[in-house]
């Protein structure tokens, strides 16, 4: 009778367990008798969500309302004490749906990663957008990364009016979004040098015929990671998958892994980052369930997606919250190996874009 209800304690456990490894924790976390045990930056059954915590009210940067910004990322430079964001942003107060014409690459500095930041300049042209920033310890050099090479495929507008910054239309994609630009220097406040050749060439007649919304991560020895977005060259639910692609140095060509997308699901805007443990992470923006998305990787390579990584409501820490109509371009900042901030592209119901950062829980291994 005993070894009856030992049995059925057992079939009881497995019918209600969700994981046999950490694979099954979407390498967020361990799997402890059947159930997910998650890190500290992760939440959830199988540990697919970002942990993340209320964002800070104040703006982050001192532009207020008056002009949209689309995402972006930061990065310390430790000769000037200094947190650096790199943002896009939306020349004469135009809104989002003209980032094809209108979008720079402006700087900012402040002493936290939350900011509040002060504007120092712009440091791409239109058209550049969908910037990224990181530093590379081998050669002591900090890396930007974005689509565009300063042209710009139309006219661009003079000024917008406030009648223009709730319209939904948008333009296409410009050719000039499917060219990825590097910039490097010495030094977060430049002058940046930017190299002739684009990062990574479409490859006409395959499903990477248009590449663009970069992202990288530097190992150790000098080896960098890009994830980026590439098929369909237009918005939409079968706007595009994830190819990963990777190179010796900064200074190398990069080789793509796989000559098909890294996985199947479809989402753009895909964020690389590495976890307290070394494994890979994307956080993207999700069409079918977002609007963030999560897929992990244990050597950056052979990728599967997990699901949904957050949603479209964010709370704040005076106890307010607010539902975004769209939330894309996410990046995460890692803090002492641990991931620490979201960025994101958010835009409110009515008004201008903006960009977003979101803390991440970062209490040590085994949150919940």
């Amino acid at each position: 009778m005993l070894a009856r209800i030992h049995l059925l304690l057992a079939l009881v456990a497995c019918a209600h367990a969700v994981c046999q490894g950490a694979a099954d924790c979407s390498l967020g976390g361990i799997c402890v008798g059947g159930v997910c045990v998650c890190d500290a930056a992760f939440t959830g059954p199988t540990c697919s969500r970002l942990n993340l915590l209320p964002a800070p009210t104040t703006a982050l940067w001192n532009a207020g309302n008056a002009t949209a910004s689309w995402g972006g990322n930061v990065v310390f430079d430790e000769s000037d004490g200094k947190w650096h964001l790199f943002f896009a942003e939306l020349l004469d107060h135009c809104p989002l749906r003209f980032w094809g014409t209108n979008s720079v690459v402006s700087h900012a500095t402040g002493d936290s990663p939350t900011g509040p930041y002060t504007k120092k300049e712009t440091v791409q042209p239109a058209f550049h957008h969908n910037p990224t920033v990181a530093y590379d310890p081998n050669s002591k050099t900090f890396l930007l990364v974005s689509i565009g090479n300063g042209s710009s495929s139309g006219t661009v507008p003079a000024h917008c009016n406030a009648s223009s910054h709730d319209v939904e239309s948008r333009l296409s994609h410009p050719v000039d979004a499917g060219v990825i630009t590097l910039s490097y220097s010495s030094s977060a406040n430049g002058p940046w040098t930017t190299l002739a050749r684009p990062l990574l060439r479409p490859r006409p007649g395959k499903w990477d015929f248009f590449v663009t919304n970069p992202s990288v991560h530097i190992m150790g020895n000098g080896t960098v990671l890009m994830a980026y977005r590439a098929g369909n060259a237009s918005h939409g639910p079968n706007g595009g998958r994830t190819g990963i692609a990777v190179a010796p140095s900064w200074q190398a060509p990069f080789e793509r892994v796989s000559d098909k997308p890294v996985y199947p699901d479809v989402n753009e805007d895909p964020g690389l980052f590495v976890d307290a443990r070394g494994n890979f992470h994307i956080v993207s923006h999700y069409w079918k369930h977002g609007p963030g998305g999560h897929a992990f990787s244990a050597d950056g390579r052979s990728w599967s997606f997990a699901g949904q990584a957050y949603g479209f409501e964010m709370n704040y820490t005076d106890g307010s919250s607010v539902t975004l109509k769209r939330r894309e371009r996410p990046q995460v900042v890692s803090i002492g190996g641990e991931p620490a901030f979201l960025f994101t592209g958010a835009m409110p119901e009515h008004g201008l874009s903006r960009t977003q950062v979101q803390p991440i829980n970062r209490l040590g291994l085994g949150g919940t």
